[in-house]
């Protein structure tokens, strides 16, 4: 391939700047870094998104310096021959510690199908879009800026991302991705990604701002706990087919979360885990039609206190294992809990005492409970009660 005179320009910038020695494949990505191609993104068959085990081996065709990539991104002379549509490695290893802290990135950063040894970290830095999609993250251990000491995939406190982050396609983070306090413009796409931390979180994205939705759907997984926790999405959090499993405690924790539009835990949706969305405000329906919540004897899903503009679904081949608390809830439509089962023996199995539902509910159609069901004289509806083959 000929070189243009800009790529030598960049490279003889490079072998002057970078205070380390530039690789034969450190100086082919330089030479291809201002040409902009095409990358493919990766396609999630149904065997992927059935699978829990990894979903590809990545072959990596050339490796790049970490501190290559940090120095394009932060040394004024060779920011200024980026072009605008950034950034773009496909199928690269690359090799160390991405550090990225702080910095005001102008351009968008693409990684698909990148093999990253190390951690990437993002704390406080800028950019227009990141994209993962396909990458596998293998992360490190790190010290946080708060001193706490991690295995880390990716740490991005405080990030600001003008549009959209990717991270989606067969995404796969060894160590916790942390997106706590980040301020994304548009949506955070994991459709497809598997989170997995030893211990503790996988996604960690408490306090976050999203303006568009939340995909958590078809394919991903995540072990360990997923935290939304105040996080404030502009759209619909959508986790339809998703695996949450943790060890112990939280499955997805999103108490007092402020979500837009609808929260989608649907269709092959599964938790091992509590999922607690107590105090949260959604702008539409909570929707669990054929969501399996598991933890026994303990809470699978926690509403208490959450304010749903319209109605919620706890029906359609549902199942609860563990106690549904809608304590206090505000409902503005229905509960529709026809064809659901709710099973928490000598224990409450649905427990809905003082919540608010503007609409009917309905305990119909093959609806089950094993344990005990609350819907006690003082919660107010305001439609009709419909029940049948309800309680055992």
């Amino acid at each position: 391939m000929e070189i243009s005179i800009d790529s030598v320009r960049l490279i003889e910038l490079a072998e002057s700047g970078c205070r380390f020695r530039l690789s034969d494949d450190d100086r082919s990505f330089l030479s291809a870094v201002l040409i902009y191609q095409d990358i493919p993104t990766r396609a999630i068959s149904e065997a992927d998104i059935e699978s829990s085990e990894e979903t590809a081996t990545l072959a990596p065709q050339q490796k790049i310096s970490a501190r290559l990539l940090v120095w394009l991104c932060t040394d004024a002379d060779a920011v200024a021959q980026i072009p605008h549509w950034g950034i773009r490695v496909f199928n690269a290893q690359i090799e160390g510690l991405l550090n990225l802290q702080y910095a005001e990135i102008d351009f968008p950063l693409i990684f698909r199908q990148c093999l990253f040894t190390e951690a990437i970290r993002l704390e406080c830095a800028s950019l227009p879009s990141l994209d993962l999609s396909g990458s596998h993250l293998q992360g490190s251990q790190i010290i946080e800026l708060t001193g706490n000491v991690t295995t880390a995939a990716l740490i991005a406190t405080n990030l600001q991302v003008e549009h959209h982050v990717f991270l989606m396609d067969g995404f796969e983070a060894a160590g916790v991705v942390g997106l706590s306090g980040a301020k994304i413009g548009g949506q955070l796409n994991c459709d497809g990604g598997k989170f997995r931390a030893a211990t503790g979180y996988a996604l960690f994205a408490q306090g976050a701002e999203i303006g568009e939705a939340v995909f958590l759907r078809n394919g991903f997984e995540a072990a360990g706990v997923v935290r939304l926790s105040g996080a404030k999405i502009g759209g619909q959090l959508n986790c339809d087919g998703g695996k949450f499993r943790a060890a112990t405690g939280y499955a997805l924790f999103a108490q007092g979360a402020e979500i837009g539009e609808a929260v989608f835990l649907r269709n092959g949706f599964e938790a091992a885990g509590v999922v607690r969305l107590s105090g949260a405000k959604i702008g539409g329906q909570l929707n669990c039609s054929g969501g399996k919540f598991c933890n026994p004897t303990r809470d699978a899903l926690n509403a208490d206190g959450a304010e749903i503009r319209e109605s919620v679904f706890l029906g359609g081949g549902f199942q609860a294992t563990g106690a549904v608390r809608l304590s206090g809830a505000k409902i503005g439509g229905q509960l529709a809990c026809s064809g659901g089962t709710f099973c928490n023996p000598t224990r409450d199995a649905l427990f809905a005492q003082g919540a608010e539902i503007r609409g009917s509910v309905f305990l119909d159609d093959g609806f089950e409970a094993v344990g005990a069901v609350w819907l006690q004289n003082d919660v107010p509806l305001g439609g009709g009660m419909m029940c049948a083959s309800a309680a055992k």
